[in-house]
């Protein structure tokens, strides 16, 4: 199934995940880069922005995020 929104893409996943497993990214980089998605997206004051700015660790980080682009392609995660 291809994904639907044009500005959270499938190259937006993949660079996600790599930024996930470099171990040269640290937490608040991380953080950054995932609030900077949120903001990007058709709905840049969604909760999950707050969420995501309290996680204490790239694996909530990054299951927040994931939750919240593909709830942005109807596939009803978050």
């Amino acid at each position: 199934m291809a994904i639907k929104n044009d500005k959270l893409n499938e190259q937006v996943l993949t660079d996600l995940y790599r930024l996930y497993d470099d171990s040269n990214v640290n937490v608040d980089e991380f953080k950054a880069h995932c609030v900077g998605l949120i903001e990007m997206s058709k709905k840049p004051d969604h909760p999950v922005k707050r969420d995501i700015l309290r996680g204490s660790n790239k694996s909530i980080i990054l299951f927040k995020t994931n939750g919240f682009i593909m709830a942005g392609h109807g596939l009803g995660v978050i």
